[in-house]
């Protein structure tokens, strides 16, 4: 649960105090049993300012319905999951309650400048068996939530611990900008199994000729030296492109992991911006990282223009 206490400690200024321009946040839908309880935080944060999302309500049909939370959220920097005994109704053609649903795409977003807090109400009874198992899950698992927090605390400290959350957000710095003035060169750290490292030469000479330090694995030196140098390079670079050549998707999930995990390593600096390059032309989706499908085994360097885009730089 949400250390209160702590959270206290560090609020300076209340909800109704800020210089900096409102965010926007995504109020997740919840069962019958808090309609009341949203829609007094709905409210609440409307007053002081913010846009609260959905903008409408959710479409019944399953496709249309994970669409608008998806371009929603994608507007948020923060979504808020209140968390109560009923599960809410599962749009038409899907199999996930809308509850469970708005946290499962939240947690998919995974970027620098957006939060989410899931709210349990204390002494919550629940009767619904599949409820219960979601509820347990989130009590088991609440320390390895990423970019989460999960409360326990009546309604009023919810509304506190909110507004602290979105003003420590207004203070980040924008995700993946150029610092003003900087002289050195963007660094991007490819990452690949030993087996690629010849096919990836092309990839670190059009780096390097479009004006980016381009950085490679190091594998010579035994494993704690390696492991050394591969979390170096994740805490200092400023992008990170993943090559998804001959190694297996275990391999590229467990790099995917390695990545979410930098902050707790030291690094300091905006969590990079990443891409994965698809060398076979694999299935592979996810929403951590640009995904780049090249057309055949030509290296086109205006696939990489979204990538490098993130870095506010083209080639």
């Amino acid at each position: 649960a949400y250390d209160v206490c702590n959270m206290l400690k560090k609020l300076r200024v209340g909800p109704h105090v800020s210089a900096e321009p409102k965010k926007t946040v995504y109020l997740a839908e919840t069962g019958h049993d808090l309609a009341e309880d949203r829609e007094i935080l709905k409210r609440d944060l409307i007053r002081n300012g913010y846009q609260v999302l959905p903008s409408r309500a959710l479409p019944t049909l399953a496709s249309k319905c994970k669409d608008l939370i998806c371009s929603e959220l994608a507007k948020a920097s923060l979504s808020i999951h209140m968390i109560g005994s009923s599960p809410g109704m599962a749009p038409d053609g899907g199999d996930i309650p809308i509850v469970r649903l708005q946290n499962q795409l939240a947690d998919a977003r995974r970027t620098d400048g957006f939060s989410r807090l899931i709210w349990i109400p204390p002494d919550l009874q629940v009767d619904c068996a599949s409820q219960q198992r979601f509820l347990d899950e989130l009590y088991t698992h609440a320390a390895d939530q990423v970019n989460a927090d999960v409360l326990q605390v009546g309604l009023e400290e919810l509304k506190t611990a909110i507004y602290t959350e979105l003003e420590g957000l207004s203070q980040q710095p924008l995700q993946n900008q150029p610092e003003p003035g900087r002289d050195e060169p963007f660094a991007v750290y490819i990452i690949c199994d030993r087996t690629d490292m010849v096919e990836i030469r092309p990839l670190e000479d059009m780096f390097f000729d479009n004006g980016f330090e381009a950085i490679l694995p190091f594998f010579d030196g035994d494993e704690q030296e390696v492991a050394a140098a591969h979390w170096e390079n994740l805490c200092h670079c400023d992008a990170i492109l993943l090559y998804y050549g001959n190694a297996n998707e275990l391999w590229l999930r467990r790099k995917l992991r390695e990545i979410q995990k930098c902050p707790g390593q030291g690094r300091e600096k905006p969590m990079p911006a990443r891409a994965i390059y698809l060398a076979r032309s694999q299935q592979f989706r996810t929403r951590e990282a640009i995904v780049l499908r090249p057309d055949g085994r030509h290296l086109d360097k205006h696939l990489l223009e979204p990538f490098l885009a993130q870095l506010g730089r083209t080639s």
